[in-house]
């Protein structure tokens, strides 16, 4: 997908509505711009990394794991990415176990 002015200027409303919904604690409306600005810019690392934070503070932490794993993939030196995927790894076994003593 090529980037021009206005796919560019989408995305980054999207992205900065998802910070604030996040800031908000208002995570669904968050997933749901962070969604659109995968759609829009797909090899964009961050947008990747943010939607894995989204996804963990909602609890689906699948859905994070597979989110910071795509951004690890994109961009392999950019450390929060791959420490919150280690986090999300955490937390995914953590509530598994949980899961599993009930």
């Amino acid at each position: 997908m090529s980037l021009n002015p206005q796919s560019i200027f989408v995305h980054s409303i999207h992205f900065n509505l998802a910070r604030l919904y996040l800031e908000s604690q208002k995570t669904e409306r968050a997933v749901e711009h962070l969604k659109l600005a995968v759609g829009l810019q797909p090899a964009n690392p961050y947008d990747h990394n943010m939607l894995g934070i989204a996804y963990g503070k909602e609890g689906l932490y699948d859905d994070a794991v597979k989110e910071f794993e795509m951004a690890v993939r994109l961009a392999p030196g950019e450390a929060a990415s791959s420490v919150n995927l280690q986090r999300a790894l955490d937390l995914r076994a953590g509530a598994a176990h949980v899961q599993s003593a009930k």
